[in-house]
């Protein structure tokens, strides 16, 4: 960014320092010392009203890129949220799960398939498919941690396909569900609420 001198500011044609054509007028030392202190105040004035530009150009510099941090921080979220249903999609969700797998973290993974769904679609048409999505997503949350991540695999209109993981492993004393051994502690009923 180039820094243009204010009205007030020294320009190399408007100095009547020592070795410039007025030099010869000079008639004594005296009148080059008062000169001289005349112009290191022009130029403190100047460097004055430099750095003030300087940090006000800084300021507005740091406010924009705070904008552009906060729109990316908006961008990322709706790039990894399925918009329907407001829970992780299913591109976020893999990747969070293969970032556990290579850190070696234990994990615990759920999976949800609505029963008859498509037949919702079919008989009452994908609004209230929809409706179907967005109230299982929720309900699904409330009954969860919140180190629990959801996300919904949203193979297209006609599946209700969703994965829990819970983070970490589940905890001692929390039914085994893999393979049909032992029962969910939770049931998540789609009624009365």
């Amino acid at each position: 960014m180039r820094v243009k001198p204010k009205s007030g500011c020294l320009s190399p044609a408007s100095s009547n320092l020592p070795g410039t054509s007025s030099t010869a007028q000079l008639n004594s030392i005296t009148e080059i010392r008062r000169r001289m202190a005349s112009h290191v105040g022009d130029l403190k004035t100047c460097i004055a009203e430099m750095r003030a530009d300087s940090q006000q150009a800084t300021t507005r510099l740091e406010s924009e890129l705070a904008a552009i941090k906060q729109r990316l921080v908006i961008v990322e979220d709706l790039a990894s949220t399925d918009l329907l249903t407001g829970v992780t999609n299913r591109r976020e969700g893999e990747r969070l799960l293969a970032k556990r797998i290579r850190a070696g973290s234990p994990f615990c993974l759920l999976l949800f398939e609505l029963d008859k769904f498509k037949a919702v679609n079919d008989r009452y048409g994908h609004k209230w498919g929809d409706k179907v999505l967005v109230t299982f997503a929720r309900r699904l949350r409330e009954q969860l941690r919140t180190c629990d991540t959801v996300f919904r695999l949203g193979r297209g209109r006609v599946h209700g396909d969703f994965r829990v993981w819970p983070g970490g492993s589940l905890q001692p004393g929390v039914p085994d569900v893999r393979a049909g051994r032992g029962k969910p502690t939770t049931r998540l009923s789609m009624a009365g609420r």
